[in-house]
């Protein structure tokens, strides 16, 4: 959706009714509690934790994703030359009655500061702090920002799953981005969903200058805290390259200075260097999978209305459909940048950016779902939050989607016009959505949440088994 400067007026619309869904249970509002301190640190952690800190020399923080039962990619990005010290990284499992270094490691930056180093060899469902450090001699004497995360339960685990997730944040328009800050700060979340349009470089042409906008976005204080906090899982939309985007009309060189930038400033392996697909798939244990989706860089305008409708390539849409049908996960939860949901009124004029106005492949794809249990979509893009059926009536109603965010963007007036009983949800305020899947209850518990740690919505809905 376009950036356009809508008014900065907030609407919350339709709480109540949202208690009126059928086959959910209401939660309680209520106001999220912050830790009131950090937990102590351990003698592991003192050692590298009590060091000089010169986080100015990583300005824009470090992140983890990638993440496995036994590893992660850690990332970061070092602005400071200093040719007499090497750098390194540190992991300190952070769990159980005698935490310790179980990772360290010498990393060399690119040429342009950018660490991509792949940890290896961790134990599954622990808690891991990790940092990178200056060395001289063979002496730590320095060190960066800390960050942290969880590996995934072991593959036939069903451990209940708690994580985040947002869109939608603008350095022009987001602030400091409260709203994730808390998300950052409630120390809880194993992963943390982001579905597109992490920065707005919409006037950016060539890779520094999109490197420039990841700068002055990454800098944020609530988008660092985020970053620093759990381990991401990144969709990229269209403000990664700009606005409304396509694979057939997108300047080349500018979406390859695009690319470059968007895995330069994220934790994928192999680096811009090697091309790979943007859809993938992460596992936590039998509890729940995630599949990314790339709902831009393949989609084909001119096959919109025709049988063949590629929203998605037919190799990206047989992926998903095959892994929704194998996944033996009690929740698939698909990360689709830009709604699957079909809107009706005002909203539907601008169907051509999204599924709907790809007939038939979202049917397509929709009638696969239909074979399989407990699928949920996760949007952005809409500068709203919402939590809405994806058709209002017949056999797809029963698939719900929730539009998350934003996190940082003006917000959108058309959460006025989202109404019961399609949408069982929607406001224009600034917000996260916690997500809690318990396989032993099975039950999924959603609260979205806003930038002063309210919750605005929340609901438990059973699973089906």
């Amino acid at each position: 959706m376009s950036s356009a400067r809508w008014s900065r007026r907030r609407v919350l619309s339709h709480g109540a009714l949202g208690a009126l869904a059928a086959g959910c249970h209401t939660v309680g509002p209520r106001v999220l509690r912050l830790p009131a301190a950090c937990p102590a640190l351990t003698t592991a952690e003192r050692e590298v934790m009590t060091l000089a800190s010169c986080k100015s020399d990583f300005a824009l923080g470090v992140m983890a994703g990638e993440l496995t039962h036994e590893g992660v990619m850690c990332w970061t990005r070092w602005t400071t030359q200093r040719a007499e010290i090497s750098l390194a990284i540190r992991v300190m499992a952070i769990d159980g009655d005698q935490p310790r270094v179980v990772y360290e490691r010498e990393v060399r930056p690119d040429e342009a500061g950018f660490v991509h180093h792949a940890v290896a060899g961790l134990r599954a469902n622990t808690w891991h702090r990790y940092v990178f450090v200056y060395v001289r001699d063979g002496r730590a004497i320095a060190r960066g920002p800390a960050g942290r995360f969880r590996t995934a339960p072991s593959p036939d685990s069903r451990d209940t799953v708690t994580f985040g997730g947002s869109s939608c944040t603008s350095s022009e328009f987001g602030g400091e981005f409260l709203a994730l800050r808390y998300a950052a700060l409630c120390n809880e979340l194993d992963f943390f969903v982001f579905s597109g349009d992490h920065v707005y470089a919409d006037e950016a042409q060539t890779a520094e200058q999109y490197r420039a906008v990841y700068q002055e976005t990454f800098a944020r204080i609530g988008l660092r805290a985020l970053h620093e906090s759990t381990a991401m899982i990144v969709a990229w939309d269209d403000h990664e390259v700009s606005n409304d985007w396509d694979g057939e009309t997108v300047d080349p060189a500018r979406l390859q200075a695009a690319r470059r930038a968007f895995f330069e400033h994220h934790p994928w392996e192999g680096g811009w260097q090697q091309p790979r697909p943007l859809y993938q798939r992460y596992s936590w244990g039998k509890t729940l999978d995630i599949f990314v989706l790339d709902s831009r860089g393949e989609r084909r305008p001119s096959t919109r209305l025709t049988p063949q409708a590629e929203y998605l390539s037919p190799a990206q849409c047989d992926w998903l459909i095959e892994g929704l049908a194998r996944s033996q996960a009690t929740w698939k939860f698909v990360v689709n940048t830009v709604p699957i949901t079909r809107f009706g009124g005002i909203i539907a004029l601008a169907e051509a950016d999204r599924w709907q106005g790809y007939p038939a492949q979202r049917e397509r794809v929709l009638a696969a779902c239909e074979n399989v249990k407990n699928v949920w979509w996760l949007s952005g893009d809409f500068h709203l939050g919402c939590v809405a059926k994806v058709e209002r009536e017949g056999p797809h109603a029963r698939m719900r989607e929730v539009l998350m965010g934003p996190g940082g963007q003006l917000p959108s007036p058309l959460a006025s016009l989202l109404y019961p009983p399609q949408y069982e949800f929607a406001t224009s305020q600034t917000n996260w959505v916690r997500f809690v899947a318990d396989p032993h209850r099975a039950v999924l518990t959603l609260e979205m949440i806003n930038e002063e740690g309210r919750t605005l919505f929340a609901q438990r809905y059973p699973a089906q088994l």
